[in-house]
């Protein structure tokens, strides 16, 4: 609560570091996971407008995504069952898609100078874009952190990138994965 009265609301770290004039190359990294979504068995690829308060690519079209806190000093710790659960949990709570569902299809590792590393996790489900917004359709939690969901054909993602304001992070990963 002390970190909120002290920064003004929606500003992002990276605006923070402008105005008092540091270093990007000092903020603190860690790795995100972004969720990238083939939609209807890879039909469509679904996108989400991200709100205009988010800390990571506010009011712009990007991926939904999380951060990870694994606690890797728990005795017995294991990396791999700790990242499918919180894959699972985060699926199911931002789309509500169970984890029967959707499988992971790839990974990407990508390391964003400008804002931070991040795993790209490629998921697909038989369900429509359509099909997640109904499952979502009146949310508050979900709402607050994207209130639009898109969903388009792969062929069309480079007029996509080449029209719309997409984060920078979700327009390079796009055309990757395009080519």
């Amino acid at each position: 609560k002390e970190l909120k009265r002290r920064y003004q609301k929606g500003k992002t770290v990276g605006r923070i570091f402008e105005e008092k004039g540091l270093d990007k190359s000092n903020i603190a990294r860690y790795l995100c996971f972004a969720y990238l979504i083939f939609a209807k068995n890879g039909e469509e690829v679904s996108f989400v407008q991200r709100a205009k308060g988010m800390a990571v690519a506010p009011d712009c079209i990007s991926t939904p995504g999380s951060t990870p806190n694994p606690k890797f000093s728990e005795e017995g710790f294991n990396f791999k069952e700790y990242c499918k659960r919180h894959v699972n949990d985060e699926l199911r709570e931002e789309f509500k898609i169970d984890p029967s569902e959707f499988m992971v299809r790839g990974l990407s590792l990508l390391d964003d100078r400008d804002s931070m590393p991040f795993c790209a996790i490629e998921v697909e489900t038989p369900l429509s874009t359509q099909d997640l917004a109904q499952r979502i359709y009146g949310d508050k939690q979900a709402i607050k952190e994207h209130p639009v969901l898109y969903g388009t054909s792969p062929e069309a993602i480079t007029p996509v990138i080449e029209r719309f304001p997409v984060y920078s992070s979700t327009a390079y990963l796009l055309d990757r994965i395009r080519k």
